[in-house]
């Protein structure tokens, strides 16, 4: 979803290919290939939101028994999500991406796959999508061992917590990560991004 160049007005329409795609997908490859963070930070309008939303879809639509973690600082992140994640299931091309069984974004977890003639499901991946509420709710993803994990906002709050949960399930018996946490942010406020400023320094 973007603005129509010809018109002005919202429209539905195929992404453009710019360098800052290029960059983020080789960039989040060369990640996975290595089982290292990735944190993605930088400007407005760079894409943040359509680039998650997309690798997402693609880990939930590619590669069979995905379980995806999203978490989100506060409900219009989430909300923001959901909606591009939405549009992006509704008018993407329909022979790669496997749609969502639950239809109501309210639950906390989304099951995609194929509904049968007889009601009988082929269930191929699940998505977990939760809004930590700025870092409080530092238990929301225990007990989840998930192939790809999205932590959006970090620099709005202390995400570091909400992390440390989640990271033994992530590591393999080789103390590498079975899959690489994505780590996004566009800004935040000075005392409650010390833990995103922490992690772009090292």
């Amino acid at each position: 979803e973007g603005d129509d160049l010809n018109t002005g007005k919202k429209a539905v329409f195929l992404p453009r290919l710019r360098d800052n795609e290029w960059i983020f997908f080789n960039d989040y490859e060369e990640a996975y290939k290595n089982r290292f963070i990735y944190p993605f930070f930088g400007l407005r309008q760079a894409g943040k939101s359509e680039n998650i939303v997309s690798l997402c879809l693609r880990e939930l639509s590619l590669f069979k028994n995905t379980e995806a973690m999203a978490l989100f600082a506060s409900d219009p992140d989430k909300d923001t999500f959901v909606k591009k994640i939405t549009t992006a299931i509704n008018h993407g091309e329909k022979f790669m991406i496997i749609p969502n069984i639950d239809k109501n974004w309210e639950k906390s977890e989304i099951r995609f796959g194929i509904t049968r003639q007889d009601s009988s499901i082929d269930l191929r991946s699940r998505l977990y999508i939760y809004n930590t509420q700025e870092g409080k709710k530092i238990q929301v993803g225990a007990g989840k061992t998930v192939s790809f994990l999205l932590m959006d906002e970090i620099a709005k709050s202390s995400y570091r917590s909400v992390y440390d949960v989640l990271e033994p399930a992530l590591l393999s018996d080789s103390g590498k990560l079975r899959c690489t946490p994505l780590f996004t942010f566009t800004g935040g406020e000075a005392d409650k991004s010390k833990d995103a400023e922490i992690l772009i320094k090292h």
